[in-house]
């Protein structure tokens, strides 16, 4: 696992494997433990 989804280079966000393979990487995941919907509406 730790070959196919390398935190190293992984972005924050969408990412694209090499076999097409389409993931949301999340770099420090308790973080959104604190978010919530409303707080991202301006």
């Amino acid at each position: 696992m730790m070959n196919k989804y390398n935190p190293e280079i992984l972005k924050d966000g969408f990412n694209i494997l090499p076999n097409g393979e389409e993931i949301f990487y999340i770099s420090n995941p308790a973080l959104g433990l604190w978010s919530y919907k409303d707080r991202f509406k301006e």
